[in-house]
């Protein structure tokens, strides 16, 4: 199993669009789905950085986010999933071993 950046930024995205869409089974579903990414590819760590800073920014600005939401008739789950996708290189998938 080869893994990109960018497969797994959608990932994480994903799983926050789904948000409470997801049950306790879903929910760890998605989790060993993205620790078995990160289990084969272990030099994804700057990209989990970037998620990393990326989800504390979401969460820090959760208020505006939901705000920003409203105003544009969206869901928060889903502008907070599009500030994560904006971390997407958008080039091809290189395979990381």
């Amino acid at each position: 199993m080869s893994v990109c950046p960018d497969q797994l930024i959608e990932k994480f995205a994903s799983m926050l669009e789904e948000g409470e869409g997801l049950d306790s089974s879903a929910f760890a579903d998605r989790a060993i789905e993205i620790i078995a990414m990160i289990s084969v590819a272990p030099d994804l760590s700057e990209t989990l950085g970037k998620i990393n800073n990326a989800l504390y920014a979401i969460f820090h600005n959760a208020d505006d986010i939901k705000f920003n939401a409203l105003k544009e008739g969206t869901q928060a789950r889903a502008c907070a999933a599009s500030e994560l996708r904006a971390l997407k290189q958008n080039k091809p998938c290189e395979v990381l071993h």
